[in-house]
C-alpha cells in the first residue's frame, strides 16, 4: 500500500493539519497491509518525515516518488503493488502495476473518494 502523504493526507497544499480522519483509516489499514508513505512535491523529506510525526501518524518507511520510479524498484525487490492513494499524477505513474487506485482529487481514472473512512471500506 502506498500513500502519497501530500496528494491525500495533508488538507492543503503547505497544510499543517491533515486529513480529517486520515491518520485513523491509515492505522487500521497498517493492520492488514504494510504500507509506504511517499513524498511527492517541494516539502523536503525530513519535513514530510517530521510532519508525520508531529501529527502522530503511524511510523513507517518514507520513500521519494522519484517520477514513479520507486513502483518499479519495489516491484524489482518483490513488493507487490496492492493500492495508492493519492494525486493523479503519482496514480497514473503505478498504473503498469494495476493497483487498486484511490485519489481524492476528482479525476478520471480513479476511484475518487470524499472520506478516509470511504478507502477503509474498499480495501475490506
Amino acid at each position: 500500500m502506498f500513500v502519497d502523504v501530500e496528494g491525500s493526507l495533508l488538507a492543503a497544499p503547505f497544510a499543517k493539519k491533515p486529513v480529517e480522519s486520515s491518520r485513523k483509516v491509515i492505522k487500521k489499514i497498517m493492520d492488514k497491509y504494510p504500507l509506504v508513505y511517499l513524498h511527492f512535491g517541494d516539502i523536503g523529506i525530513k519535513a514530510v518525515r517530521g510532519w508525520l510525526r508531529q501529527n502522530r501518524f503511524p511510523d513507517s518507511a518514507v520513500l521519494p516518488w522519484k517520477t514513479g520510479d520507486v513502483f518499479g524498484e519495489m516491484d524489482k525487490k518483490g513488493f507487490r503493488i496492492k493500492a495508492v492513494i493519492g494525486s493523479q499524477v503519482v496514480l497514473d505513474s503505478a498504473g503498469a502495476f494495476k493497483p487498486a487506485v484511490f485519489s481524492f482529487d476528482g479525476q478520471s481514472s480513479s476511484q475518487i473518494l470524499k472520506k478516509w473512512q470511504e478507502i477503509e471500506k474498499e480495501l475490506k
